[in-house]
């Protein structure tokens, strides 16, 4: 005798789901066999949760004739186990289902696609957009979050994790974060509480990039992404065992931003390879770094060059207080003092991460404890370890003898995404912008030759999660468990028609400038927002009146920087309105920002490298030992750019005296380099009988004779 049935327990509001009902109530309800093959319909929004539970989750808030869906999400279908052969039936049902749904909304993965809210991120500036982004996530709540200590089987000691867990059977979405990010913060509780009031269970905790971590988890030095997405494995294995989730996940959805954006992404590849003990719906990866060196790279170098020209005082009380602007054309801060902000907040954590990982694994590579804690101590290695140095000189090793890896590119580069989108599954999914500025735009144009076997999305712009709040992303995030993931390909996102309403395009018309630093970055924005008008006529009138100004906002040492950026930017004549300005305030800016002006522009605006050279020649054997120090400096940096302008500038002194300051760069790897050190050889040598038949017969030259014969050395 078969058992009577369970009536559906959901309301039906739309001709899809009554048509739902109907074929369910006409079907052979009392299966008697559990569905055993799900495959076919897993990428459907209908899940086997458990050994006898059927989950239909996530329809559409409407179809395609705005015929709302309400009641559907939790809805359970419970055959009975005993009986004979009627699981085919319910499988049957299931697939009745799929058919309506795809014919009525011609598919779910379309209708999402359609349903998100229009792309309107109204920052250009890669830089700013980060910035300005993140400044607008505050005050989130996330209701109903319950602090756990996780017990993993793998770990030291239990894991702290953020967690919401619905009362009924829901989807678990699990949020891994980016370097050093803390569950705690607005960003870290942003995605989970946007995950949570659309009914997920919801897991969270501080990245594995955090002190912390390594002290719980002892998995091994921190920057071995595959490893430690092993350990977010274990994590979510024993959070699926508590006893309050049983029976009551249907699915699994695995959203990451920045480094956590990568171990996603491992995750997927480790699904792929068959070692995750749980099957995961979709895995969403924001920003993640598309060549994880390089980006460290790019943090280092805007540390070195950018960082150490402000103070964290000044920067924090003028980046924290700031209220993002309306457009780019009143952005009132420097690409450099961006870069010097953006870099500091992603280098705050390192030292405690280096000396972490130095302790729990006993590397020796820090002074002792005692030394360490020393302010001016921890200031010096600050500057000393970089994300760089970390990676090659603390990570690595200790992979090194852990993995029998042979190189860095060992560890960094199984999580390229050039190498893991030709391998991942298609129910993975890359979003990024494409002026994310800790991404190399040449890394992006390779990424988008791939043939990638999961979809890519770019977005026109966004910068580096700048767009983690917008309400685009929140629709995206749903995507999670709602229909079939995009098919593998790009997907260019457009923005959103019209941009943000700008500053009046008129000559800025302020009085006597206020003395804090509040009033002169409006100031600062007000004038911006002229010289970016590309008009002639208001440019020059703004420059005069910002002349007559000129006290209060060189101030902001930034404030020269700002108007090469929009310079660099600006058509020809008014670049030479703004090119001129600069020059005509020479007498205000010091030589660290005259520099950083000459790259903007990529000219020696105010003849620095001559005046550089000028003073070396006269100075003697001390001057000559300064233009080694200073030609090795930018060799090891890799500015080229300013090389040149050093190597022309003593090719044009009629002096020989700086052949030694010269010679290291006829071994350059760079060529152009090695030919313009050759090209100065050729021309002050002559006397010495030079080999000058390359660059690199010159330098066995100069070590074999040429040194003694030109310096008596």
């Amino acid at each position: 005798m078969m058992r009577q049935s369970k009536p559906l327990p959901w309301q039906s509001s739309s001709d899809l789901t009554q048509e739902a009902c109907k074929l369910y109530a006409e079907s052979d309800q009392s299966c008697d066999k559990t569905l055993q093959n799900v495959s076919e319909y897993d990428r459907l929004p209908y899940r086997c949760v458990s050994h006898n539970i059927i989950a239909i989750r996530h329809l559409p808030e409407k179809d395609r004739a705005g015929n709302e869906f309400r009641g559907v999400r939790g809805a359970l279908y419970s055959p009975p186990l005993a009986g004979g052969g009627r699981g085919r039936a319910f499988a049957r049902v299931l697939l009745c289902l799929a058919v309506i749904a795809a014919c009525r909304g011609q598919g779910l993965a379309g209708e999402i696609q359609n349903r998100l809210p229009p792309y309107d991120f109204p920052y250009h500036n890669g830089l700013y957009g980060t910035l300005a982004g993140l400044l607008e996530i505050k005050d989130v709540e996330l209701k109903d979050a319950r602090s756990l200590k996780l017990n993993v089987p793998s770990f030291a000691q239990p894991l702290p994790v953020t967690a919401v867990i619905q009362d009924q059977v829901a989807p678990l979405a699990v949020v891994l974060l980016g370097l050093g990010g803390k569950a705690g913060s607005d960003l870290g509780r942003l995605w989970p509480s946007w995950l949570a009031e659309e009914g997920c269970h919801v897991l969270t905790f501080d990245s594995t990039f955090t002190p912390a971590f390594v002290e719980v988890s002892k998995h091994g030095v921190t920057g071995n992404i595959p490893a430690e997405a092993a350990r977010i494995k274990d994590i979510i294995a024993a959070f699926l065992a508590l006893p309050e989730l049983h029976g009551k996940v249907s699915q699994i959805g695995i959203a990451g931003m920045s480094y956590g954006g990568l171990e996603t992404l491992a995750l997927a590849q480790m699904a792929g390879q068959g070692k995750l003990p749980f099957a995961v719906a979709r895995y969403q990866a924001y920003c993640p770094p598309i060549r994880f060196q390089r980006t460290v790279e790019i943090i280092d170098r805007w540390f070195a060059e950018d960082r150490w020209q402000y103070t964290l005082s000044e920067m924090a009380s003028e980046l924290a207080t700031h209220k993002p602007v309306l457009s780019d054309d009143e952005i009132p801060f420097s690409n450099s003092f961006l870069r010097a902000g953006l870099s500091a907040i992603l280098r705050l954590g390192l030292l405690d991460v280096v000396a972490k990982n130095n302790e729990v694994y006993s590397l020796k590579l820090l002074p002792p404890d005692k030394d360490y804690n020393d302010a001016k101590v921890r200031q010096e290695y600050a500057s000393a370890w970089g994300c760089t140095k970390f990676i090659s000189d603390m990570s690595f090793p200790y992979w090194k003898m852990a993995l029998n890896y042979k190189s860095v590119d060992d560890l960094t580069g199984p999580v390229a995404l050039r190498k893991l989108m030709s391998a991942l599954p298609a129910t993975a999914e890359v979003i990024i912008a494409a002026d994310d500025p800790l991404n190399d735009p040449q890394d992006l144009a390779e990424l988008l030759a791939v043939r990638a076997t999961c979809p890519l999305t770019v977005l026109p712009n966004g910068g580096h999660l700048g767009f983690a709040g917008r309400r685009w992303t929140k629709g995206k995030l749903r995507a999670l468990f709602v229909g079939a993931p995009p098919a593998a390909a790009v997907y260019k996102v457009a923005p959103a028609k019209g941009r943000p309403a700008a500053a009046a395009r008129t000559v800025p018309a302020l009085a006597d400038i206020g003395s804090d630093t509040g009033s002169r970055r409006a100031a600062m924005a007000a004038y911006a927002a002229a010289l970016r008008s590309g008009n002639a006529g208001i440019v020059q009138r703004t420059l005069a009146a910002a002349a007559r100004q000129a006290r209060q906002l060189f101030t902001l040492r930034d404030w020269p920087e700002l108007v090469a950026d929009i310079a660099a930017q600006s058509e020809p004549a008014i670049r030479e309105l703004l090119r001129k300005y600069l020059l005509d305030s020479a007498n205000l800016l010091a030589p660290e920002s005259k520099a950083r002006i000459a790259q903007t522009l990529e000219e020696d605006l105010f003849d620095t490298a001559g005046g550089a050279v000028r003073a070396w020649a006269q100075a003697g054997p001390q001057g000559a030992a300064e233009a080694t120090g200073t030609l090795q400096r930018l060799a090891a940096a890799k500015d080229a750019r300013a090389l040149r302008a050093y190597l022309e500038a003593i090719g044009l002194s009629g002096n020989g005296k700086l052949l030694a300051a010269v010679a290291e760069l006829l071994n350059s790897g760079d060529a152009a380099t090695a030919q313009a050190a050759l090209a100065i050889f050729t021309r002050y040598a002559q006397q010495y009988n030079p080999d000058l038949y390359s660059p690199k017969s010159c330098y066995l030259w100069w070590i074999l004779a040429g040194r003694q014969a030109a310096t008596g050395e």
